[in-house]
C-alpha cells in the first residue's frame, strides 16, 4: 500500500469549476453527533448475510434524520471493499492532511470503502445536508449482490 485511496485519481474542484456544485458544508452547519456506518459480511450463514452496522436490512429498523441539518459521517468497512451510494442527498467527501485539516473536498453519490487494514485508516469522512426532501430512502452497497443479501438501511428524513 503505497498510502494514496483510490479517490485520489478523481478530478478535484479546481478541474470541476465550471459544473453547478452544491455549496461545501461548513463546520458551522454540522450538527455535534457524527453517524456511522460499518459495511461487513456474515460468512459463517449459508446464504451468507450482508451488514451495515452489524445488521441486515430491516425495513421496520430505520436510521431517522432530521430535515434542514447537516451531519458528519464516518463510513468503514471490515470485510472487503464496498462501494457506499446513497439515494437522494450527496454528500461532500472530506480529505484531511496529516494535521487534520481539511486540505480537499468533493461532491459524490458513491464511493468506494476499502476494508479497513492494520497499515492505513481506510474510514471515509463525508459531510452530508438533509434538505429537499422528508421521507424514506436508502444508503447501501452499490455491488447489486451485496445489497440483496441485506446489505442496505433504510433511511427517514423527518421534518
Amino acid at each position: 500500500v503505497d498510502g494514496t485511496r483510490q479517490y485520489d485519481a478523481l478530478p478535484r474542484n479546481a478541474q470541476l469549476a465550471s459544473l453547478t456544485r452544491p455549496r461545501p458544508i461548513s463546520d458551522a452547519e454540522l450538527l455535534p453527533n457524527p453517524e456511522f456506518l460499518q459495511f461487513d459480511i456474515d460468512v459463517s450463514k449459508t446464504p451468507w448475510v450482508g451488514l451495515i452496522n452489524g445488521r441486515p436490512y430491516d425495513p421496520d429498523n430505520a436510521r431517522v434524520l432530521k430535515l434542514n441539518t447537516a451531519q458528519t459521517w464516518e463510513i468503514s468497512s471490515v470485510f472487503s471493499h464496498h462501494p457506499y451510494h446513497i439515494h437522494v442527498n450527496p454528500f461532500e467527501v472530506i480529505v484531511r492532511d496529516t494535521t487534520g485539516r481539511i486540505s480537499d473536498r468533493f461532491w459524490k453519490d458513491t464511493i468506494l470503502i476499502e476494508q479497513l487494514n492494520a497499515q492505513q485508516d481506510n474510514k471515509v469522512e463525508v459531510r452530508t445536508r438533509y434538505a429537499d426532501f422528508a421521507g424514506a430512502f436508502v444508503s447501501h452497497c452499490h455491488i447489486l449482490d451485496h445489497g440483496d443479501h441485506g446489505m442496505m438501511e433504510k433511511i427517514i428524513i423527518e421534518p
